[in-house]
């Protein structure tokens, strides 16, 4: 199941690149794309984030900031993640009660992220050439109940807040798009979108499916 999983979010994610490269915007560089998001940001009232120039795209609730890829391309996919992300943005800043939901669980997500999948996957090595003893009560303790019922919650966030956030960064893009002042096809732009929460869906699926795997292995 987990290979399975794991190459359906490959290919989704190939299709993603190859479909976002080939549609071609009339926007030429950072300096374009900032003033789409500050447009973008001007349609919902909301004050313009501050704007980085990253290894990829993202937005950093702890800095209220979207950081726009360095090597930023005319494509459908770039434009569209950028304002992705400005989606995101205006979302953690609206105020209402599931917004202060989704902030106050996102350090599960990323402790989850940085600490417990990694900590599975060091275990699982170490084991296997004998340099931890996985039956020893503080790792039973620590892997088989508390790391995975942490990993459990973080999974059970991602699939429901996490996606309903992204599904709303994108109704957000769409609504902006749909007045904007570029001419993009619409349908394209939904495609991408649909592709990009099926890829999440199926990454967040094949690391439960690896853990799980890792878990079977280290205590059944």
């Amino acid at each position: 199941m987990y290979i399975l999983l794991f190459g359906l979010t490959i290919v989704t994610l190939a299709i993603i690149h190859l479909y976002g490269k080939n549609g071609k915007i009339n926007i030429n560089g950072n300096t374009e794309v900032q003033n789409l998001i500050k447009e973008m940001c001007n349609e919902y009232c909301i004050e313009t984030p501050i704007i980085e120039e990253g290894d990829n795209f993202s937005y950093n609730p702890i800095k209220n900031a979207i950081a726009i890829k360095k090597e930023f391309r005319n494509s459908l996919e770039h434009i569209v993640a950028s304002l992705h992300e400005v989606g995101h943005y205006i979302f953690y800043n609206n105020g209402t009660i599931l917004a202060q939901l989704t902030s106050k669980t996102l350090p599960i997500i990323i402790l989850n992220r940085v600490v417990i999948l990694p900590a599975y996957i060091i275990v699982l090595v170490a084991s296997a050439f004998n340099f931890v003893e996985v039956n020893s009560s503080m790792y039973i303790v620590l892997f088989k109940y508390v790391f995975f019922a942490f990993f459990i919650l973080a999974s059970v966030i991602r699939l429901t807040i996490g996606i309903y956030n992204e599904i709303i960064a994108d109704h957000y893009v769409l609504g902006f798009l749909k007045k904007a002042s570029i001419l993009v096809e619409i349908k394209s732009v939904k495609l991408l979108m649909t592709l990009a929460i099926i890829s999440q869906v199926l990454l967040a699926l094949t690391w439960i499916s690896a853990i799980m795997l890792i878990y079977e292995l280290l205590f059944i």
